[in-house]
């Protein structure tokens, strides 16, 4: 899972397990809080967490492909909002938004040379 670094240092308040899609359970905790389990049921919704987590949690909830296993979508939005506002608190918590920029910047790169290509007729 490509955001599960990020999770480990972004989790420290309540318990939250996230089960991937193989079916492995990653277990982070912190100080006291909710208790949630999660579970991812394809790799999609990893990669789009990583890009997008706000929008991708909400779509991937709706789509059915991810489901609260233990405890309730309160408990599991609530570890995620306690936790995204101490993280606005620290140095790192910049890096996967500058990640996200960065990606956003590669994916819309359109030289002039290459657009002139795709518009001509």
């Amino acid at each position: 899972m490509l955001y599960l670094p990020f999770l480990r240092r972004f989790v420290e308040v309540g318990t939250l397990t996230v089960i991937d899609p193989k079916g492995r359970a990653h277990r982070l905790e912190g100080a006291g809080g909710p208790s949630a389990t999660v579970r991812l049921h394809d790799a999609s919704v990893s990669r789009a967490m990583f890009r997008n987590p706000a929008l991708a949690v909400g779509e991937a909830y709706m789509d059915g492909r991810l489901t609260v296993e233990d405890g309730t979508l309160l408990d599991f939005l609530t570890i995620a909002l306690v936790n995204q506002r101490r993280a606005r608190l620290r140095d790192d918590s910049r890096i996967p938004s500058l990640a996200r920029k960065v990606m956003s910047r590669v994916r819309t790169h359109n030289p002039v040379g290459s657009a002139r290509r795709k518009v001509s007729h």
